[in-house]
């Protein structure tokens, strides 16, 4: 190699470390580039997390505020409809009442349409009840077709299945819309609802196979002008009239209608013809879940209450929540089905009584003062077997959409809102209950109207017309009890005792500004009252829970007292009604006494000290040896002491004790009067 050779490959090599060197240092700067793209992309992105987590807040806040003067709204008309008698003023409040009804839907839609456009709608899928879903979108629009003497037609395929798997909210939602605006621009003639459905051969991940299900609305209405039609799904859009106030709404319940069809892989299509009417068609895409025909279960239609009668014997319930009489409610349902029911008093007696028994399905109760329930619920399901996959159904008076998704987020399969509804009750225990300890009888008809039972024409004190005296429909308190007198009843009993404990605490608590305890205590009176039909004071109730759980110190201070004093005069009402049935058993003791002979004694004929005794040391025998029956006929026998007023009552309390298996409060009262 030459020199000058040499000299040029050194030359080169020179240049291409140059270019090496020049390469690493772009390349370094590419990177930096790139790692401060990635780190502005990230604070973007927690932006846009913050930004849509804000939006939902939002959302939730605005919801709130609005929903909470409007339910209050409507209770005040409600209370001012009870105390006025003038027939103009009655006519103004109903006028009130019905105007608050529209604004409440109108909010509602106005709140989901905010959720479609800030993208923070939840599809929330899950198993229901076609029969359910049918009747629940029916009962909506009753009153009103009544009102504007339509008449409701209701024809549905007889062989669609009777379980379903889909976004069941949302579906219900879509449907009433729609048939909500059928009898809105309908005045005469009729509406029908029409359902349909065509199954898929395909079977999904899951074992399912698809189902198509069809909703024809018709009505006889006043129908769609052509020009008006491609307005038909814009938000906001009217049509029909030159005046825009002609008609209710404002042109969004068929958007979120369409919305939602649309996220269920389905689509709404509709035929018009103006001064004739519409038919509306809502297709989705659903699951199914039981391919046995909806006919062979459930009626559907106008009217109908009818449940399917089953029984689970050998089934363990746990029930679980701070409130006895909610307790004792749950447990009287259950028994209607040959449950065994346990209660647990709050989220530690649960965990104690998982330990020493398995159970087929837990209901537990969300806001409890010891440990709520979703802790209680990861607690159980920390212990690990049976513990880990038995079924948990969230039993809570909290219904709203954020409610429902948190509880399914946090791993409870259901939920079961209080006041607990009897057909919804049947569809939890249908679709959680092991089905092999399920046997179906034949279908009956419910109970549906109590005045269909003479309540009024029985030796009772409690009457329709003597319960309305102290602001409780009987008849709406019945309907959580099957029609059964004798537990409702029971559970009116349960409310005084309890309630009349519970006062104390909420006064308590509102003396010492605890807000957090404060609305637990609200939350509880509000499902009580409502659970009996006092649902004029549960509204009151759920008020001051609102705001207390808003942190509202000024709303809960300014009106604490006056609903304590309330609250005080709701329990003082309950304790008259029952002292009154105590005086109509009474009577109806010891006229069936006289009838029947019975050696029973009377005011005429007075026990001895030694006689009283030897009868109640022979009930407290038969209550050792648990033969309740017994024990109860020998306490009976003591009922015609008039001259005892003071043991007689005491006696009474017993009966109650024994009733609700309080035998150890039962025998202290007895070893008491020895």
């Amino acid at each position: 190699m030459t020199l000058a050779t040499e000299k040029e490959m050194k030359a080169k090599i020179a240049e291409q470390e140059a270019t090496i060197t020049k390469l690493k240092k772009e390349l370094k700067f590419a990177k930096n580039q790139i790692a401060n793209a990635l780190s502005l992309y990230d604070e973007a992105k927690q932006e846009a997390k913050m930004a849509d987590k804000a939006k939902c807040e939002f959302i939730s806040k605005l919801s709130h505020e609005f929903r909470t003067p409007m339910n209050a709204l409507m209770g005040y008309s409600d209370i001012l409809e009870s105390r006025e008698n003038d027939e103009e003023t009655n006519k103004y409040t109903s006028g009130i009442k019905s105007a608050t009804n529209r604004l409440l839907n109108l909010i509602n839609d106005l709140i989901e349409v905010s959720r479609i456009e800030s993208g923070v709608t939840v599809n929330d899928k899950e198993e229901y009840s076609t029969a359910v879903l049918c009747n629940s979108i029916l009962d909506g629009v009753y009153d009103v077709v009544a009102e504007k003497g339509l008449l409701l037609k209701v024809n549905v395929q007889e062989d669609i299945p009777s379980r379903l798997y889909g976004d069941f909210y949302h579906l219900r939602h879509v449907i009433c819309n729609i048939l909500d605006n059928a009898v809105k621009y309908t005045q005469k003639g009729y509406v029908s609802l029409e359902v349909e459905a065509k199954k898929g051969d395909e079977i999904n991940e899951d074992g399912r196979k698809s189902l198509q299900i069809t909703f024809h609305i018709k009505d006889t209405g006043i129908g769609i002008r052509k020009k008006d039609q491609d307005k038909l799904f814009i938000s906001f859009a009217q049509f029909n009239s030159k005046n825009p106030y002609a008609n209710q709404g404002v042109g969004i319940g068929l958007v979120i209608a369409k919305y939602y069809s649309n996220q269920m892989h389905g689509d709404i299509t509709f035929e018009s013809k103006y001064g004739e009417g519409s038919t509306f068609s809502c297709t989705v895409m659903q699951e199914i879940v039981d391919e046995s025909p909806i006919s062979a279960k459930d009626a559907i239609g106008p009217n109908v209450h009818k449940n399917i009668v089953f029984k689970a014997t050998g089934v363990s319930i746990l029930v679980v929540d701070d409130s006895l009489v909610n307790l004792n409610v749950a447990k009287g349902m259950l028994k209607e089905y040959d449950i065994e029911t346990d209660l647990a008093e709050g989220g530690y007696d649960a965990l104690k009584k998982v330990e020493k028994k398995k159970y087929d399905l837990i209901f537990m109760d969300h806001m409890m003062p010891d440990i709520d329930g979703i802790e209680t619920m990861k607690r159980i399901r920390e212990k690990g077997g049976w513990c880990e996959k038995v079924p948990i159904v969230a039993l809570t008076a909290n219904v709203t959409d954020e409610a429902r998704a948190m509880f399914k987020m946090e791993g409870m399969q259901d939920f079961l809102a209080k006041p607990i509804v009897l057909s919804i009750l049947r569809d939890i225990l249908v679709k959680w209950l092991p089905k092999d300890k399920i046997i179906f009888g034949d279908v009956s008809e419910a109970y549906e109207n109590s005045e269909e039972h003479e309540l009024d024409d029985m030796n009772t004190a409690f009457t329709v017309v003597r319960l309305a005296e102290e602001d409780i429909d009987l008849n709406k308190g019945l309907v959580y009890f099957g029609g059964n007198i004798e537990a409702y009843k029971a559970t009116v009993a349960d409310i005084y005792k309890d309630c009349s404990k519970k006062v104390a605490l909420m006064e308590k608590y509102l003396k010492d500004k605890n807000l957090e305890k404060y609305a637990i205590e609200a939350h509880s009176v509000k499902s009580v009252a409502a659970s009996i039909g006092a649902t004029k004071f549960s509204e009151w109730a759920k008020e001051m829970e609102l705001k207390a759980k808003a942190k509202d110190e000024q709303f809960v201070t300014e009106n604490g007292n006056d609903f304590i004093v309330a609250y005080r005069r709701f329990i003082e009402s309950v304790g008259t009604i029952l002292e009154e049935e105590k005086n109509v058993q009474m009577e109806m003791d010891k006229k069936q006494s006289d009838d029947e002979g019975v050696d029973v004694a009377t005011e005429d004929e007075p026990m001895s000290d030694e006689e009283i005794k030897t009868v109640i040391g022979e009930a407290l025998e038969a209550l050792s040896d648990f033969e309740t029956d017994e024990a109860c006929a020998k306490i009976k026998t003591l009922l015609g002491q008039k001259d005892r007023v003071d043991m007689v009552q005491k006696l009474y309390t017993a009966l109650d004790n024994i009733d609700d298996f309080e035998y150890e409060e039962a025998e202290g009262i007895l070893k008491n009067l020895v």
